[in-house]
């Protein structure tokens, strides 16, 4: 999967935006991506990605919350120099994006 623009109001029934976290979901074997490929973390590229992946060490991932789905476990990611630099910044880069790639 390259990039992610997941929007909090996409899993809302009323709202026009695209819920595309069903199909990726139905895509991943065992709640697990083989690769998450991140060009730049811009907010148009990263934004959401908590929603949907989870953020944190795998022993600590929920795999039967209470509530909402399990978050999907990226066994890698590949990231330009630009995403694993905190200094790169732009006017809509995702505040700490360098941070979720570390």
């Amino acid at each position: 999967m390259t990039d992610v623009n997941y929007r909090a109001d996409a899993s809302d029934e009323d709202s026009d935006t695209l819920d595309f976290a069903p199909k990726v979901r139905s895509a991943c074997n065992d709640d697990k991506l083989d690769i998450f490929v991140l060009t730049h973390p811009d907010e148009d590229h990263l934004s959401g990605f908590g929603d949907i992946f989870h953020l944190g060490k795998p022993e600590d991932r929920d795999s039967d919350p209470d509530e909402g789905d399990v978050l999907i476990l990226v066994d890698e990611i590949w990231c330009s120099e630009y995403s694993a630099n905190p200094n790169y910044t732009t006017d809509k880069s995702v505040k700490g994006g360098a941070k979720l790639v570390h």
